[in-house]
C-alpha cells in the first residue's frame, strides 16, 4: 500500500508527510549503488528519533489552557 500511495502521488508532496506520520526511516540511494541522488546528496539514513524536526511539539502553555490536549 505504502509503495503504490508513493507511486500514484509521487511529486504531489505526501512522500515526506507519509515518512513523518508512519515513523520511516528516509533512505537515499547514491548513483554508484544504482540509486538516482549523488553522494553528496545521499548521507546516511535518516531516522525518525533523530534530530531533524520531523515532529513538532507542543508548547507547555498550550496544555495549560487548553483542556481537550491530554500530555
Amino acid at each position: 500500500m505504502k509503495f503504490y500511495r508513493s507511486i500514484e502521488l509521487w511529486g504531489e508532496g505526501f512522500d515526506w508527510f507519509d515518512l513523518k506520520r508512519w515513523g520511516v526511516t528516509l533512505t537515499r540511494v547514491n548513483t554508484d549503488n544504482g540509486g538516482s541522488f549523488p553522494s553528496a546528496l545521499a548521507p546516511a539514513p535518516i531516522k525518525p528519533e533523530d534530530v531533524n524536526k520531523w515532529t513538532w511539539t507542543i508548547p507547555n502553555r498550550e496544555f495549560d489552557y487548553n483542556t481537550l490536549i491530554q500530555e
